[in-house]
Parts: C-alpha cells; structure tokens; sequence
C-alpha cells in the first residue's frame, strides 16, 4: 500500500506504478539499408569480434541476463514509447517482414502470405495512429533488442521527414550481440543517438528516436537481423508458418501473433484528421508531413461538435467497437456502435482510423468525460480455436468547460481521470485499477491518499487541452 503523508506535483510528469514495496505503412519504396553501409556494418563487426569475451563478463558483472535458444540469442521488443505515451493503448502496426524469395519477383514472407515486398531484408515496424505528430513528439524510440556491442552509429543524416523514393542515407544504429549475430536499426531520427560506437548496451536501452532518414516514406523502424555467418534472419517462425525458409526456430523472447488486433489509440479532435491510410472505410493518400492533419483537441465548450477517433490495427470485418460516453456525474452523454468492414478487401486492415462527429448537449455539466471503447475481435491465435471473439477495454478523458479545481476523497476502484485548469488536491483511497490526475497549476496529494498494490497513478502538469 502507498499512503503519502503529502506530496505537491509541480513538475511535468509523475508516474507511480505500486508494486508490494513503496516507492514515492506503409512502406512504398525499398527501404533496405544501402549496400555500402551493410559492408561499412560487416567491417566493424569483424573489427570487434575480440570483444565479445568482455561483453559477456560486463553482462554478468552486472547481472545482465543472456537469454538464448539453440545456440542464439533471444530478441526483446526493439521499440518503447517514453512516459508521455506510456498510457496510451498501443503504438505501432507492422508493414513488412523480411522477403523469403528474391528471386520470385513477388515477396513472400514467413506466415505465407505477402505482407512484405519483393527483395526486403527486415521487418518495417509503422508508428499509427498520426506517425507524423508521433516523431516530431519523440514518442517512440528504437531500443537494443538483446545486450551488445554498438558497432555503428550514423546520426547525422538530416533527412528525417522522407516521403518519397530516394538513394540518401539513413540514420542507423547497429549492434554486435554475444553469439555473434547483429541486429540493425533503421530510418532513426536526426541527432537523436544516445549510443556511440564501442559501448556495452543491455537488452532494452534507447538507441535512438524513430524518424523517416533515408530510403523511407513515413516514420517506422527497419528492423533486420544477420547470423554470425552474415545471413539474413527472419525471427518470427511458427509451426502454421512453413514459408520460414531461413531459420526454424524463433529469436524472440515472446513472440507476437502474426495478427495482433487492439485499439491503439482514443482520441478526440475538432474535426475529422487526415493521415494516410483508411479512415472510416474510404483511403486516404499522401505519406508526407505536411498532408498529416491531426485536428487534435481535448477541450470544448459546452454545446461544441466533437470527433471521436479510434485507431486500430490488424482489423477483421466481423470485429466491431462499441462507444460510451459519460459524464462526470457518471450520465451517458452519447453510446454508439461501429460495425467494421474492409471495402472488398480479402483480409483484414492492417491499420484503421474509425471517426464520429455529434455535438455535445446545450446542458453539459462541466468537468472531466470518459471515453469508455469496447472493442470486440476475432481472436487471432494458434493455441484458440478458429471463430472465437475477445472483448477488450480502452478510455480516454477529455474535458467539457475544464473545471478550475478539483477536491477528491473516498474510495476509488477502477479506472478513470481527472483534468482541471488549475489544482487537483486528493485524499482519495485508491483500491485498484488506472488512474490519471491532470492539472495545469499543480496536484496536492494530502495526508490520508493511498493507492493499493497494483495500481497504476499517473500526476502530469499539462493544460486542459494537451494531447499526447
């Protein structure tokens, strides 16, 4: 239990998650990394061979686990988002795998079908929803997939906002790993490098910022992988994937679901955004900055029009979302149902923007609403029988009037938020779930405020209008 005697949050943001112990694309051009940077990567690798000995004995000084299988090692997740975007449901879809013949003139991956393109080398890894307001934000940034040896490091191509085909350079981070293999991270943003060459790097540490250098369209991550005898990797594999013709077996520590469908994002804006991509089900063009509009607001005036949006990923046409809207005093402002389809398409969309626009009522109590969004999927799973459905929950907060101030007490179980123009002060018992406290002034936790184990508190100074 977390109990504070008092606490004062004037700084910019403050997240606490309580633990038993108190503590106060879509890619259109060939975005392979060039020929002469893989040779300049090759090289360096070779030149640090004769280190591995000692990055091992640095993994082990300091407790740095090496996880491996089959004589390789195990990948983490190579992207995290930074404390602004923590809470946000989900950050990225998957464009492209790597290429399992070049010579079909096709593209063809490891799960069979032909999610990726002809002569591709890794695994393009989108930012969605608006990948345009995500890089210029820092969002997301690429992290070391397992420890290593940084081996190379370019961070100084000031071409970060690419849209279109180009023979440039990128940005690119690559690392030596401890069973020889490399893994190389590309399209990273200008000047954002927090490695240099030769340094000892653990499973999980930022490399550098997601950004759109070099031969890309649209900010994403180019993920590959080469054995230690310079072959191409392809890390996913599965036992209904027979197309892997490069490894049999998984480097990844837990390997995602070829389909992984979620909400990654609730937003509310002025208007309908623009960005590339589906929105509703018409399509959208235009991969670059200056097309993306993202319309975002999250404060209005009583009696406003307002937008809802709902990002979504890996979209089957039988899921569907259902949206509750309520009130600060727990009324139902608006509820709405959208039934998905895919305009013709024989699978699933690999990424939707859904909207809808109403006008709040005349009568709006001022104060803090919920977004609540179920949203119901066909589950995609080797281990779950075809047909079945998953129901998942997702909120956002936004404000009607933005209240000055905020006094809260009582017991609190469950999720929700509170935003206010000035101060938030707060004895509340907090028994479960996530709770956000959102002030422009400062937020006041006074004597008698406990969060229990398990929940997760999140105290950010930001105005009634701050989106992340």
């Amino acid at each position: 239990m977390l109990l504070f005697k008092s606490l004062v949050v004037k700084t910019l943001l403050f997240i606490l998650i309580i633990s038993g112990s108190y503590s106060s694309m879509a890619q259109d051009i060939n975005d392979n990394i060039s020929t002469e940077i893989s040779g300049n990567i090759f090289q360096k690798a070779q030149s640090h061979y004769d280190r591995i000995p000692a990055l091992q004995q640095w993994m082990q000084a300091n407790n740095y686990s090496s996880r491996a299988a089959a004589g390789h090692v195990l990948f983490r997740w190579p992207l995290r988002v930074n404390s602004n975007y923590d809470d946000i449901p989900g950050y990225y879809m998957i464009q492209n795998y790597v290429d399992q013949d070049w010579s079909d003139g096709m593209g063809k991956e490891w799960y069979c079908k032909f999610r990726t393109y002809d002569g591709h080398e890794g695994i393009d890894i989108n930012l969605f929803p608006l990948w345009w307001r995500m890089k210029d934000n820092n969002n997301v940034f690429a992290a070391a997939a397992a420890a290593g040896i940084v081996i190379f490091v370019e961070n100084d191509i000031v071409n970060d906002n690419n849209c279109a085909p180009t023979n440039e350079a990128g940005n690119v981070v690559a690392i030596l790993h401890s069973d020889s293999s490399i893994t190389r991270y590309a399209h990273l943003k200008t000047g954002t490098a927090r490695v240099t060459e030769g340094q000892f790097v653990q499973e999980g540490q930022l490399l550098a910022f997601i950004g759109s250098s070099g031969r890309s369209s649209n900010p994403h991550l180019h993920f590959d992988v080469r054995d230690k005898n310079n072959s191409w990797i392809e890390p996913n594999s599965s036992s209904k994937g027979f197309c892997n013709i490069r490894n049999i077996d998984s480097w990844w520590i837990n390997q995602k679901q070829y389909w992984e469908p979620a909400v990654l994002r609730v937003m509310t804006h002025s208007g309908t955004p623009y960005m590339q991509g589906w929105i509703n089900d018409e399509y959208k063009v235009g991969f670059c900055p200056e097309v993306e509009d993202d319309k975002a607001q999250n404060h209005f005036d009583v009696n406003a029009s307002i937008t809802v949006g709902i990002a979504l990923r890996d979209v089957h046409p039988s899921d569907s979302v259902f949206v509750t809207i309520h009130a600060p005093n727990g009324s139902v402002v608006r509820s709405y149902k959208q039934a998905m389809s895919n305009s013709g398409l024989s699978d699933r969309y690999s990424r939707s923007y859904r909207t809808n626009r109403f006008l709040l009522p005349n009568d709006n109590v001022v104060g803090t609403y919920t977004i609540n969004v179920l949203y119901r999927h066909l589950i995609f799973d080797e281990n779950v029988s075809p047909g079945a459905f998953a129901t998942k929950a997702y909120n956002h907060y936004f404000t009607v009037g933005c209240k000055p101030d905020e006094t809260l007490s009582g017991n609190l179980l469950g999720s929700t938020g509170y935003i206010t123009a000035n101060s938030i002060k707060a004895t509340q018992n907090i028994l479960g779930g996530k709770v956000m406290y959102q002030s422009a002034g400062y937020i006041q936790l006074n004597p008698g405020f406990k969060a229990t184990e398990g929940t997760v508190f999140k105290a950010r100074i930001r105005d009634c209008n701050f989106s992340e």
